[in-house]
């Protein structure tokens, strides 16, 4: 027999919140959830996709935008969209963008002159609730453009008929780990062997893009 052809596989906020109630024995085969289920569960929805976006989760949302940081000025804030930064380029030509190094707070923190003139060597990027700011030192003398390489926030769900802002392969993830989090509104928990299946899935989920393993080294002099 021939397959469809389809890879597609797209589901809705309310199809989750259906098929998570299904699973935590919630919600009768054949119904819907009411207004007021619909939006507590989509609450919680929320919170699970940005509680693993703070986890690191989400290889999908590696993103490449671009900065600039007029002549004069240390820093420069960030789209709201956008909460880390992996790398930072100063794009000195359309063929060339000489890489900088990153710092942690504590690096930045410790200059004595944050303010001296001179060719970017380095960036911090300071993370606030709002938005992300990003500083380069030295400072440039003139409006410098930047190339970074970020992740962008998970997107937020407002409306019941939009889709979920993870790839197609983790439905399965969200679905059994929404139903985790929604069967304490109704009472019952879920069963053991769902619960740790969830887990599993969420695990996986967070992975996703870390390499397979760490190698480390003593330097050597």
């Amino acid at each position: 027999m021939a397959t469809s052809g389809e890879t597609a596989f797209s589901l809705t906020a309310r199809d989750f919140v259906r098929h998570a109630l299904l699973d935590a024995k919630v919600l009768p085969a054949g119904t819907e959830p009411d207004a007021t289920e619909l939006e507590d569960c989509i609450t919680r929805l929320n919170m699970m996709l940005k509680t693993w976006a703070s986890k690191g989760a989400g290889l999908w949302r590696s993103t490449n935008d671009t900065a600039t940081i007029t002549g004069g000025v240390a820093s420069v804030l960030l789209s709201p969209g956008i909460r880390e930064v992996s790398d930072a380029r100063v794009v000195v030509s359309a063929a060339y963008h000489r890489q900088l190094g990153k710092w942690g707070r504590a690096d930045y923190q410790s200059l004595p002159n944050k303010t001296a003139v001179g060719t970017p060597s380095v960036f911090y990027v300071d993370r606030q609730r709002d938005a992300a700011r990003l500083y380069v030192w030295p400072v440039p003398a003139t409006d410098t453009t930047l190339s970074i390489d970020c992740d962008r926030q998970i997107e937020t769900i407002t409306d019941a008929s939009e889709t979920i802002d993870v790839p197609e392969e983790y439905s399965e993830a969200v679905m059994l780990n929404l139903a985790l989090r929604c069967a304490p509104l109704f009472g019952p928990d879920l069963g053991q062997v769902q619960s740790m299946r969830a887990m599993e899935l969420e695990q996986q989920l967070l992975d996703d893009g870390r390499p397979d393993s760490y190698f480390m080294a003593a330097d050597a002099y």
